[in-house]
């Protein structure tokens, strides 16, 4: 997992290729041109959802993750928190299809997003994401699907 300011992403870049891709994409900017919805960068290995998210006012105890893809959140309107774990993954009903499982976590750490930070999960690291900060009840948001390779 990766928190840090959206003009630092750069830096991390050379962990993956498609990583870098979605980096750059990042820090090319111009997405309030664009609408909500699906965008490609690069067919199924790299693309990001454009979203309008009404945002959950109670807190769960159930994560998600995902095996093969890694998830680069960025707000662009609002504020939103974003819940980790370090638990392990365990779901035997994981949807390989959609590349998503479900997992009751103890122990978490919350971390704000509000247009300057963004959170990147890689594959097996369970999150919480779309939660109430307070400050108005929906979000404008960019989710990056990246896989890894």
């Amino acid at each position: 997992m990766i928190y840090d300011r959206i003009d630092q992403a750069l830096r991390y870049k050379g962990l993956d290729p498609n990583l870098d891709m979605a980096l750059e994409r990042l820090a090319e900017g111009g997405f309030d041109q664009l609408v909500a919805g699906r965008h490609d960068c690069q067919g199924d290995q790299v693309f990001f959802f454009l979203q309008d998210n009404q945002l959950a006012l109670e807190s769960s105890p159930i994560f998600e993750y995902h095996k093969r893809y890694a998830d680069l959140h960025v707000i662009l309107e609002g504020s939103e928190k974003i819940s980790y774990s370090s638990e392990e993954a365990l779901d035997p009903t994981f949807k390989e299809e959609g590349d998503i499982g479900f997992t009751v976590v103890e122990d978490r750490v919350d971390f704000i997003l509000n247009g300057h930070h963004f959170l990147l999960c890689f594959p097996q690291e369970l999150h919480q994401p779309n939660q109430f900060m307070g400050q108005g009840q929906e979000v404008k948001k960019l989710v990056f699907k990246i896989l890894m390779k």
